[in-house]
């Protein structure tokens, strides 16, 4: 996962991030993140290094003991840095500043956020890991690049920006089958059919064809999507070079039915070109 900083300021879609700023001086270079860090004041240190760890799956590089009134702990992974501080002086804003009503109410920085290459990949571990989204997830547009916001166990809000390329032009079968589940997830039909093959096959194994083409697709995923409840959990995968086997459990409340079976994605060309499912 490659990450670069991006600090936002404003919890809204971003589309100032897309529009060019007519007073930038075109001959000063930006500089050319490699990284990312951020630095945390924290209320409960082994808390929020759990969080770090267990959810974003940051590792603990350095945990000095405590020497004076400030315990320190940095955890990288990724290229992301995060350093977490807690001091013994440090009050949350409500008590500190009672009359104001949250950070975005002061000057300075009041959330932070890194750019991934694997966007649907990072989104999709973020859930299976319980984290809290606190906006989001925001499809990319013609205004702003796909991104969520989470917020961490002390409240803080982290970013996460699509900064990499189409999943599709990425030549991975498993980051493609990711971001078409991800697209499932969030009933994102022309999402979701963009990870296809213009005549994909979608077929019960081993030869009961059910669709083929993206028009019969798009009939069918309009009926499943129109159910707001709808969802695909991945319970196991397995990938073979240009395949990738997925045992999927779908579920569309309040239907009491769930949907157990084994999904087969052939990739080719960076699209999926065939599905066959294995039922019980």
């Amino acid at each position: 996962m490659r990450l670069a900083l991006c600090l936002l300021l404003s919890l809204l879609p971003m589309a100032a991030v897309a529009q060019p700023d007519p007073a930038a001086d075109s001959t000063t270079t930006p500089p050319q993140a490699t990284g990312a860090f951020f630095a945390l004041s924290v209320p409960n240190l082994e808390a929020s290094m759990r969080w770090y760890r267990d959810i974003l799956g940051l590792e603990v590089k350095l945990r000095p003991e405590k020497s004076g009134p400030a315990a320190v702990a940095i955890l990288e992974g990724g290229g992301l840095i995060v350093e977490l501080i807690q001091h013994d002086d440090a009050r949350p804003l409500a008590e500190a500043a009672p009359t104001v009503k949250g950070e975005i109410f002061t000057h300075g920085v009041f959330k932070a956020g890194v750019m991934v290459d694997d966007y649907a990949a990072t989104i999709a571990r973020l859930r299976e890991r319980g984290a809290e989204f606190a906006f989001g997830p925001f499809p990319a547009s013609a205004e702003q690049k796909a991104n969520a916001i989470v917020r961490d166990n002390a409240g803080n809000l982290v970013q996460f920006i699509d900064g990499g390329r189409p999943a599709a032009a990425s030549g991975s079968p498993e980051a493609i089958v990711q971001a078409q589940l991800d697209a499932y997830n969030r009933r994102d039909l022309e999402g979701f059919l963009a990870f296809y093959a213009d005549d994909a096959v979608l077929k019960n194994h081993p030869d009961d064809v059910t669709q083929v083409g993206k028009e019969q697709m798009r009939a069918r995923y309009t009926q499943r999507f129109a159910n707001p409840a709808v969802r695909a959990q991945i319970l196991q995968r397995m990938v073979i070079g240009r395949f990738v086997v997925d045992e999927e459990r779908i579920t569309a409340p309040p239907s009491k039915e769930v949907i157990e079976a084994v999904a087969i994605y052939e990739v080719r060309d960076g699209k999926i070109v065939s599905v066959s499912f294995l039922k019980p």
